[in-house]
C-alpha cells in the first residue's frame, strides 16, 4: 500500500493547485509502486526525475499564484521551496550514484512526511488567504 494517496484532506480549493498537488501525488505513488515491483532502475530514475521536474515546475507556478494574490509570506514560502527542491536534489543523487535496485524508504519517508506538511500546513495558509478574500480568487 501507497505511504500517501490522494485524499480530501489534501484538497486546497485552489484548483491549478490541486490539480498539481495531485499529480504530485501520483508521480510518488507510481514511483513507490515501481520500486516495490523491482522495476528496472532506468524506469524508476524516469519516474523519479518526473517527479522533481513537476514538483520545481509546481513550486514556480505557486509561487507566480502566490504573488498575484499578494500573499504576505510569500518569501518564506519560497524559502521553503528551495530548501525542499535541495532535499530533494540530495535524494535523487543518492539514488542516481548508488548501486540499490529500489529506492530507499528515506525517500518515501521525506516524501510524503513533505507532502502532507507541506499542503496541510504551509499551503493551507495561502489558500486560507484566499478564501478569506484577503486575496485576488484562485486562477
Amino acid at each position: 500500500m501507497a505511504l500517501i494517496e490522494w485524499s480530501p484532506r489534501l484538497q486546497l480549493d485552489v484548483p491549478d493547485m490541486d490539480r498539481d498537488h495531485h499529480r504530485i501525488v501520483d508521480l510518488m505513488v507510481q514511483l513507490e509502486r515501481q520500486s516495490t515491483a523491482g522495476e528496472p532502475r532506468a524506469r524508476l530514475d524516469t519516474t523519479f526525475r518526473a517527479l522533481g521536474e513537476t514538483t520545481r515546475t509546481h513550486f514556480a507556478d505557486e509561487e507566480r499564484f502566490m504573488q498575484s494574490i499578494a500573499y504576505p509570506e510569500f518569501a518564506a514560502h519560497k524559502v521553503i521551496h528551495t530548501t525542499l527542491l535541495e532535499k530533494f536534489a540530495t535524494h535523487y543523487e543518492a539514488f542516481r550514484t548508488g548501486s540499490a535496485a529500489k529506492v530507499d524508504s528515506a525517500v518515501f519517508e521525506f516524501l510524503t512526511f513533505w507532502l502532507r506538511s507541506h499542503i496541510s500546513g504551509i499551503d493551507r495558509r495561502y489558500a486560507d488567504h484566499v478564501h478569506n478574500g484577503r486575496g485576488a480568487h484562485a486562477k
